[in-house]
């Protein structure tokens, strides 16, 4: 006998699996920035404030200091509040191709009958920016300039990947298929990921347990990023051929992301909050892991 061939879902159950899962991001997201808002309001010192320096003639300057807690903290309610915009409020929308005379009005709706998720792109350039500058400098990277780099580039680095979509919204039909931006975007990646890696291996201060996760972890959360990216156009499995599941693996990898870097700072301000912990800190967190 042959196999029975699993039944494709439907579009309505396809948009409640997404907006399933959006809504659980959304949530998850809260619970972390309430989270770390609770540790600082129990303990100053887990704003972790990283002193921030330019250089003059040779000489590093200090500039003042960064509450990396709150920088955070922004990322995750940024992301949070955006995801619930276009989640909840409604608009009429007309794509460049075709009317969307069943898309419910709703702003993910229209970014899957356009094959172009902008919604995405917002997160990842406004949110994910902010958590990247927290990461970076818990991960030694104190100089203003290269943190005000790093950020422009990973811009730059969504804009591209918002540029694949857009170039290849049709390859389906026309197996045109443009993998200029991603090139473009890998050499942002280089840079970014590679100043950071760099600061964070090179560092004289010793670094913890805690801070290795972060960092790394990150890292390979953000090359899941571009193979998603890169799977899709490949054909290499026509899973990544349908635009929910493919928006359903990124707020997967949306939310490890924000784990990765959030849990490890959670661990270290609770840490703070209790008595004779001082070992524990140390050891798990290190002297380079910023707020010292």
């Amino acid at each position: 006998m042959g196999k029975t061939r699993r039944k494709e879902p439907s579009k309505s159950e396809r948009r409640k699996q997404l907006r399933g899962l959006t809504t659980l991001v959304i949530v998850a997201m809260l619970v972390l920035s309430g989270l770390l808002i609770w540790m600082v309001v129990n303990n100053n010192d887990a704003l972790f404030n990283v002193a921030i320096y330019t250089t003059v003639r040779g000489a590093a300057v200090e500039r003042g200091s960064i509450p990396t807690t709150v920088v955070l903290i922004a990322g995750l309610v940024l992301s949070a509040i955006i995801h619930g915009y276009h989640l909840l409020v409604k608009k009429k929308w007309r794509t460049y191709y075709h009317t969307i005379e069943d898309c419910e009005n709703q702003a993910y709706d229209h970014a899957m009958a356009r094959h172009v998720n902008w919604v995405r792109w917002e997160v990842y350039t406004l949110s994910q920016t902010l958590i990247l500058w927290a990461l970076a400098q818990h991960a030694g990277v104190t100089d203003i300039f290269v943190l005000a780099g790093i950020a422009a580039l990973h811009i730059l680095l969504q804009a591209a990947a918002y540029s694949l979509e857009m170039i290849n919204a049709l390859a389906d039909t026309t197996n045109d298929i443009n993998f200029g931006p991603f090139g473009y975007g890998v050499l942002c990646w280089v840079v970014v990921w590679g100043t950071v890696l760099a600061h964070h291996f090179l560092s004289a201060t010793p670094v913890g347990l805690l801070i290795h996760v972060m960092v790394i972890g990150a890292a390979v959360v953000s090359v899941a990023f571009g193979l998603v990216a890169l799977s899709r156009y490949m054909r290499i499995d026509d899973m990544w051929k349908n635009d929910y599941t493919i928006e359903m693996v990124y707020l997967v990898l949306e939310a490890c992301f924000a784990l990765i870097v959030t849990v490890p700072v959670l661990v270290r301000g609770f840490a703070l909050c209790k008595i004779n912990m001082t070992i524990f800190i140390d050891f798990q967190w290190g002297e380079g892991g910023g707020g010292h």
